[in-house]
Parts: structure tokens; C-alpha cells; sequence
């Protein structure tokens, strides 16, 4: 199960967990964890036992997140996000969450977060961030 709610839950990863809310964790591989809520200072973490460390990661405007080696990430206006090796993603005017929108996860990975979205977070995996 895949949601952006409270109480929502999703896997990133063997036993992971993720939550879109309030006091939210989330986990992208193992033993990661990641905080997705409105309280600042969150951690996160995107690889076996990995965290932002130095960095923040917000889901707004200025917020900054590491993904990979000299990544960044804004979840906002103008914001953009590596994820690996000079990969690149916008959140915002670039690459929204809406309809239409499109970003890749992975060797040739694709993703929207709208209606009847898909998203590939590896190799084979599905997701959708729209209709449950």
C-alpha cells in the first residue's frame, strides 16, 4: 500500500515503512527512515543504514536533501533533486506532482503523481500516487 496520508504506509525497500503526515516515517532500503511531516529537522535516509547527514529534508519551499552523492532535493517552487550520480529531478516547476507529470527513479524509470500514475522505484517496482 502506497499513500500520501496520515497513518498512510509504504515499502521502499525490505521492511520498510513510509507515511505522508504527521510524526510520518519512511524507509528507502534498509534500516533507512525518514521523516515526512510539518515539523522541521526531520531525517532521512535513502540506502542500507543511510542518513542526510549535514543535510535537511523537507517537503517545501527552501527545503534542501541529500540523495545520492552531492545531491540536492526542494520539495517546492523551482526546486530540484538528484537521485544518484548526477541525476537530476524538479519538484515543483519542473517536475510536479500533478497530471502530466513524469520522473525517473532508476535505470529507465518512470513516474507520475496523478491520476492513474505509475512510478518505478528499482528495478521492476510499481507505484502509483493518485487513485487508490
Amino acid at each position: 500500500v502506497c499513500g500520501w496520508s496520515e497513518v498512510s504506509v509504504c515499502g521502499w525497500g525490505e521492511g520498510s515503512v513510509c507515511g505522508w503526515g504527521e510524526g510520518s516515517v519512511c524507509g528507502w532500503g534498509e534500516g533507512s527512515v525518514c521523516g515526512w511531516g510539518e515539523g522541521s529537522g526531520s531525517v532521512c535516509g535513502w540506502g542500507e543504514g543511510s542518513v542526510c547527514e549535514g543535510s535537511v529534508c523537507g517537503w517545501g519551499e527552501g527545503s534542501v536533501c541529500g540523495w545520492g552523492e552531492g545531491s540536492v532535493c526542494g520539495w517546492g517552487e523551482g526546486s530540484v533533486c538528484g537521485w544518484g550520480e548526477g541525476s537530476v529531478c524538479g519538484w515543483g516547476e519542473v517536475c510536479g506532482w500533478g497530471e502530466g507529470s513524469v520522473c525517473g527513479w532508476g535505470e529507465g524509470s518512470v513516474c507520475g503523481w496523478g491520476e492513474g500514475s505509475v512510478c518505478a522505484w528499482g528495478k521492476g517496482s510499481v507505484c502509483g500516487w493518485g487513485q487508490t
